[in-house]
């Protein structure tokens, strides 16, 4: 006998119906481990698997990443009460400075990472600014968290959740490795590469080798001398190349073009 197919509720069920007056007031971040407003490259082997271990949901091992810089910390904080408001607290707030935690420590529980600082300069070759060096980084460490057996969900600043989508994707998706919003910001696969969830994923497996071989990719570009080739629209270097976007979907079609290697 066949499956039914699985029914997800309508929008309409999604979405408000009237403006909430709840007003949440984020309680103060504590940091018994040490593990916050620190570089994590600084510190030790080990310091992205003690920041999640510490920061993650010990029962679901869910972890929340959601990236910032300094012009959008407002935003980000928002962010961090809208998860609030919907029953989540366990996040990290990636900042591409350390000036950023000073600013906020004690009120959200941030992080910085000089993961790809040797290719500052690099970068600015490749017409792009600390921002796609930032989200470079957010992908990178959202591979090595799902190695680790950890369920990142990498959420842009600029997001509004209505329910809390752990709850929404166990009630109605349940299953799947691989959640992630697609829209036009993507190339071929239309994938936003800043809304997605990774979870349970087999470290061995298929689908975490298009994250691992997007760490690959992103260094091969980064950690070498050659131009980086220009736009025929203006003569400058073609920045796609460095965006998170472009390199993801790379992967993806190698794995479709070289039946599941990336």
């Amino acid at each position: 006998m066949a499956t039914p197919p699985t029914l997800l509720p309508p929008y309409s069920a999604l979405y408000p119906t009237t403006r909430s007056p709840r007003v949440r007031s984020l309680r103060p971040i504590t940091d018994p481990h040490a593990v916050l407003n620190r570089d994590v490259e600084a510190s030790g082997s080990d310091g992205l698997e003690r920041l999640a271990a510490s920061r993650a949901s010990p029962k679901t091992r869910d972890l929340v990443i959601i990236a910032t810089n300094e012009h959008n910390v407002e935003v980000a904080a928002n962010c961090v009460a809208n998860l609030a408001a919907v029953g989540i607290d366990y996040y990290i707030l990636l900042a591409n400075k350390q000036s950023i935690c000073q600013r906020v420590q004690g009120r959200l529980a941030c992080v910085w990472s000089s993961l790809l600082e040797p290719y500052r300069q690099r970068l600015r070759d490749a017409n792009a600014g600390g921002m796609q060096m930032l989200w470079l980084v957010r992908q990178i460490y959202a591979s090595r968290l799902a190695v680790l057996g950890f369920n990142p969900l990498v959420l842009d600043s600029d997001s509004i959740l209505f329910h809390n989508p752990f709850d929404v994707i166990a009630t109605h998706l349940p299953g799947y490795q691989f959640y992630v919003m697609a829209d036009n910001s993507g190339t071929w696969s239309s994938i936003n590469c800043g809304t997605y969830y990774l979870k349970g994923v087999d470290p061995r497996g298929t689908l975490i080798r298009a994250w691992t071989n997007f760490e690959r990719r992103a260094f091969a570009v980064l950690n070498t001398s050659r131009p980086f080739p220009v736009t025929t629209t203006n003569g400058r270097p073609e920045p796609l190349l460095v965006w998170e976007n472009t390199l993801l979907d790379w992967t993806f079609a190698g794995a479709r073009a070289h039946s599941g290697d990336p």
